[in-house]
């Protein structure tokens, strides 16, 4: 890792000064440069093409976890531990949920509250909505998560890939970016 420091940075620090900062002697140094690229090295730079390839081609969207499981759907052997490092080591990184900032606005304070929301979706009109669509409506009983938890997974999952992600102009663009997502992704 010093060697390779070094050789990254030789065109803006003196190369015996950084050897003698970090601790390793020049012709140490030296030697290093004149050595072939080990097999491992070579792997690993034929992996980073690989682990760049599948992190493109979900849009930045997949951390190390699901380009682990990509790669080894393709027929890619490496560990995720390997995947996570060379990823780490580059600066790839997948959608991750942003932190929740706490803020007021004196001139536009909105509230959602869970009861209000479930009293919506249990009132008259919202039911006679959802028949006249032809569709069936589900609530649980209070205190039981497991009806809606699948749902509140995929639109936690939508908006970290996909929605927090995305500046939409219109909301005709808005409605086709999350149809792609859900019909084709």
């Amino acid at each position: 890792m010093r060697f390779r420091f070094i050789e990254d940075h030789r065109d803006e620090f003196p190369t015996r000064l950084m050897c003698s900062v970090l601790g390793v002697s020049a012709s140490g140094h030296y030697a290093w440069r004149g050595r072939p690229e080990s097999q491992r090295a070579a792997a690993n730079r034929q992996l980073l093409v690989e682990v760049r390839r599948v992190h493109g081609r979900h849009h930045g969207r997949y951390g190390s976890p699901r380009v682990h499981a990509a790669l080894r759907a393709e027929g890619v052997a490496a560990s995720r531990g390997r995947v996570a490092r060379l990823m780490r080591r580059h600066g790839i990184r997948g959608a991750a949920a942003r932190r929740f900032r706490f803020f007021i606005a004196t001139s536009c304070v909105r509230l959602l509250r869970r009861p209000l929301e479930s009293a919506q979706y249990a009132s008259q009109d919202y039911h006679d909505l959802v028949q006249a669509a032809g569709m069936r409506q589900s609530m649980s009983r209070k205190g039981c998560c497991y009806d809606n938890a699948p749902m509140e997974s995929f639109f936690h999952t939508l908006k970290v890939e996909l929605v927090h992600r995305t500046r939409f102009e219109t909301r005709d663009q808005a409605r086709r970016e999350v149809f792609a997502y859900i019909e084709t992704y």
